[in-house]
């Protein structure tokens, strides 16, 4: 009789045992493979978005560069322009000195115009500058705001002195550089 309830718990129970234990081995493994290749995606997506990181920043780089290229060329290309303004007016003034008018007297004043200006401006701020220098023994203003009227005029004289003489004789061409001292 043992050997009977053996036999029918034995084949149906043990069957079932082992049938339950194994669909819950094979669950288990199933699940550990779903783990397994949802963490190689997720392993993959991370390293798309690193890629993708990375060849937005070789983008950035390269945009900037091409930027920088693009600026360099401009600021360039205006300079040339400004250059090649400024050579047009210093051209035009070079122009405008050696139109005459046909009458001695009328060219002559012309031709001194611009260096007469120069020596009364030069002269009016010597004048103001020697007599600011005195104000402080005067003593009709203070020390300071003598000093200060002074130290401008004397900036400013120094400014149109240093533009004179350049404009004068540092920006004019010499006979030998315009074919005319041979």
């Amino acid at each position: 009789m043992l050997d009977a309830v053996l036999n029918l718990f034995g084949g149906g129970v043990l069957g079932g045992i082992v049938g339950l234990a194994g669909t819950w081995l094979k669950a288990r493994e199933e699940r550990a493979k779903m783990e397994l290749e949802q963490q190689h995606q997720k392993d993959m997506r991370q390293i798309d978005l690193q890629e993708m990181q990375a060849e937005a920043d070789l983008k950035l780089r390269q945009t900037e560069t091409e930027f920088a290229g693009k600026k360099a060329i401009a600021e360039t290309e205006a300079e040339a322009a400004m250059d090649v303004a400024a050579s047009q007016a210093l051209t035009a003034s070079y122009q405008h000195d050696k139109a005459t008018y046909g009458i001695r007297f009328v060219d002559a004043i012309r031709g001194l115009m611009r260096p007469v200006i120069t020596i009364y401006l030069l002269g009016i701020l010597s004048l103001i500058a020697w007599k600011l220098y005195g104000i402080d023994a005067i003593a009709s203003i203070d020390a300071q705001t003598a000093w200060k009227l002074f130290s401008d005029v004397v900036r400013d004289a120094t400014f149109l002195a240093v533009t004179a003489v350049t404009w004068w004789f540092g920006s004019r061409p010499n006979s030998r550089a315009s074919g005319r001292g041979r």
